[in-house]
């Protein structure tokens, strides 16, 4: 019944997509997106037989609600990846629709862990919806952001380096090599989840080089850091349990060098009105940009505030380009978004929804 509604929502959208996208791109968009769809049904077929719960070999006798969610935005992923390889549609609102659509195929990804553990229907099939899933998305993406131009050409390093990660673990299992599990990381889940952020936005036409360069160098900075950090735990050069001192090394990271990032915040701020003038009020919009800055030296919500603050940004280069003084602030509101405010915030509300799993049983 599910592959049923996949293949009619297939091809209800190429239908659609008839109507309005010149030839050849419908008949491409149904070849690419048809792959998409028979590699997500066929880890769908391969792993129903993990529809069980951990400790147990009875299957479960319906997919459950989480399951169900992570399916539905499977399908949704596979309307995405069709416009690989095709122009981005030029036409009033359709040039949103690609952002739009995975938008929609990520947003889900934060209720269906919640929805399974809640209903206590956590299972290994889950799991591997939910990585396949995931995986398949930020190659997508990536590629599509490159085509577009939103991002550099290097930057679907990101989008590949799961698999090189899984190619690497698979070869030295071949080679007889020892393979180290990795230790639970709160950093990787709440990396992950701010990577999903930058991806859910940088196809929207509202954002545009140079900034959106910027921002993907800076997040393949931390997103490429930390899988090369796994890969030397998993090949055993960093040990898999964290010492003391290296946790005091990252404790003090954690805590000082986002506390300089508001320092420098403070310095490029009055440098601006030192060499311009004090600005002008005349938008709601400054009024909601000089709040936020506010916000971010205070330690208030930092790394919402930070995301709110690289929209603003967005909506400016749609009437202007961005000058140095903006470029700069882009920087430090991207640092800010992965870091945090450190030492001495007032209010660090959102670090608990980015690292906490949501609906865990105690």
């Amino acid at each position: 019944m599910w592959s049923i509604l996949g293949v009619l929502q297939w091809l209800v959208f190429f239908s659609w997509l008839q109507t309005w996208w010149e030839y050849p791109y419908p008949l491409r968009w149904l070849l690419i997106s048809g792959l998409a769809l028979s590699y997500l049904l066929w880890i769908f077929w391969l792993s129903l037989p993990d529809n069980h719960r951990p400790g147990e070999r009875n299957l479960q006798p319906t997919l459950g609600l989480g399951n169900s969610i992570s399916i539905m935005r499977g399908f949704i992923l596979v309307l995405f990846c069709g416009f690989l390889f095709s122009p981005w549609p030029d036409s009033s609102w359709k040039a949103w629709l690609p952002g739009l659509l995975y938008t929609l195929a990520v947003l889900p990804d934060f209720v269906d862990g919640i929805a399974a553990r809640l209903t206590n229907h956590i299972t290994k099939l889950g799991e591997t919806l939910d990585i396949s899933i995931d995986g398949l998305g930020v190659l997508s993406v990536s590629l599509l952001s490159v085509q577009y131009q939103q991002v550099p050409w290097w930057f679907l390093s990101v989008g590949l380096a799961r698999y090189f990660f899984l190619t690497g673990i698979w070869l030295r299992q071949k080679m007889k090599l020892p393979v180290y599990d990795l230790p639970f990381s709160v950093r990787r889940r709440g990396y992950a989840t701010l990577a999903m952020g930058l991806f859910l936005v940088i196809l929207y036409p509202i954002f545009k080089p140079p900034g959106t360069y910027i921002v993907a160098t800076i997040f393949a900075i931390y997103i490429l850091g930390g899988f090369l950090w796994d890969w030397l735990v998993t090949i055993g050069w960093l040990p898999t349990k964290p010492g003391e001192k290296y946790l005091r090394y990252e404790n003090l990271f954690m805590k000082y060098v986002p506390l300089i990032l508001r320092f420098f915040l403070v310095f490029w701020v009055f440098a601006f009105i030192f060499t311009n003038s004090l600005p002008q009020f005349r938008s709601p919009a400054h009024w909601l940009e000089a709040g936020v800055i506010l916000c971010l030296i205070l330690g208030i919500a930092g790394r919402v505030m930070a995301i709110v603050a690289l929209v603003i940004l967005g909506y400016y280069q749609t009437t202007a380009p961005l000058d140095t003084f903006q470029l700069g602030l882009i920087v430090i509101y991207t640092n800010l978004l992965f870091l945090g405010t450190g030492k001495f915030s007032l209010w660090s509300i959102e670090d608990r929804l980015i690292f906490h799993r949501l609906g865990v049983r105690r």
